[in-house]
């Protein structure tokens, strides 16, 4: 959204900008000092659609100067040069903001692992402990929003980690959200994602809540492209239904049966669902050597 300020009687309402004329307790919002000869003076905001996407340009701080104690505007804000005290004997008053990417209502956590395959570390690949850092460089967000936003799609990304002995381990990961339940909030955590009213905590329905998660796969061989798609293909799979298999046979299946190429076979096709894509897995004698 953006702010303006106007004054009452001097300024008229742009199209689809609003007013804020009281506070969440029904006070008067005015910001003018409230001398006799002052005009009211309130704050507007435009908001963004509903429908577009999140993560864009908004304002996400606001504040107040008094250019009569040396106040000026901080790093990256900026100032509405529009006096709030409109009376003669009442200081310059300024209200600056500033605009940053808009995250939605969201509550953010540490990443961790929620569940792995195999469930026990091999001898000869241990799980490092920093993948879910990499997954989830921003963290686990938990966020509420409109109800016809655009869904955020997928996204792939790739990290390579070196062991202490010098090894070095792949990854691939596809960052994704999934729809999330209130009843595992507190009041709290619903009022900061504004699923209740701030005044009467009443419940607000037109919002959706979501959780971002990770899927990864780690191998000691760089095949990026493969891993996309399998990746693709689980992600797909885990939000579509009725299942025939669980998910964790699909992926036990690939990890089990699937053979590695050699340079007798290098090319290796693998069709992981019917009426889906095929898998080429390709690797050229030099890797072996």
């Amino acid at each position: 959204c953006l702010y303006r300020v106007l004054y009452e009687g001097k300024d008229q309402v742009k199209p689809s900008w609003y007013v804020i004329e009281t506070t969440p307790y029904s006070r008067s919002a005015s910001l003018s000092s409230g001398a006799p000869t002052a005009h009211r003076v309130f704050l507007t905001y435009r908001r963004a659609l509903d429908s577009q996407g999140l993560h864009t340009l908004g304002v996400t701080d606001i504040g107040l100067l008094l250019p009569s104690k040396g106040e000026i505007a901080p790093h990256t804000f900026c100032r509405v040069d529009k006096n709030l005290n409109t009376s003669l004997w009442s200081p310059a008053l300024y209200v600056c903001y500033k605009r940053a990417v808009a995250n939605a209502n969201a509550l953010l956590y540490k990443a961790s692992l929620i569940s792995r395959y195999p469930e026990e570390d091999l001898e000869a690949f241990p799980l490092p402990e920093s993948v879910p850092v990499f997954c989830l460089p921003m963290g686990v967000a938990l966020e509420s929003w409109p109800m016809n936003t655009k869904y955020q799609l997928p996204i792939f990304s790739t990290f390579v980690l070196t062991s202490a002995s010098g090894d070095k381990v792949y990854g691939a990961a596809i960052q994704f959200y999934e729809s999330f339940s209130r009843e595992l909030l507190s009041e709290r955590q619903s009022v900061r994602l504004g699923l209740l009213s701030v005044v009467d905590r009443r419940p607000i329905t037109n919002r959706s809540l979501q959780v971002k998660k990770s899927i990864c796969v780690l191998s000691h061989w760089p095949f990026f492209t493969v891993f996309q798609k399998f990746l693709t293909f689980i992600y797909r799979y885990s939000i579509s239904g009725p299942h025939v298999l669980p998910l964790e046979k699909h992926i036990s299946s690939f990890m089990h049966n699937v053979p590695f190429p050699s340079p007798q076979r290098p090319r290796i096709l693998v069709q992981v669902h019917t009426n889906t894509f095929n898998i080429l897995v390709q690797v050229h004698t030099k890797t072996f050597n």
